[in-house]
């Protein structure tokens, strides 16, 4: 069994833009994926992982109930 430990996926209306603003933060020059739930799925399928750990990220305080919720429901 293949768990990845260290994922970020977004709400589709939100993902582009977020992982726009993570890649330039990061560095990154080509993200893994496009940043929404079944962008996430696709790679997890197609690298062979059973499960994936998202851990989502508060850019504010205003956006931590938010976050936590979206989280949540990717439980299943």
């Amino acid at each position: 069994m293949i768990i990845d430990f260290h994922t970020h996926c977004f709400p589709d209306k939100i993902a582009a833009k977020a992982i726009e603003i993570l890649r330039k933060r990061s560095g990154i020059t080509r993200p893994f994926h496009d940043g929404t739930v079944d962008g996430l799925l696709s790679l997890q399928r197609n690298d062979g992982v059973d499960y994936s750990v998202v851990l989502n990220i508060a850019t504010n305080p205003n956006q931590e109930k938010n976050v936590n919720d979206f989280t949540i429901s990717l439980k299943n």
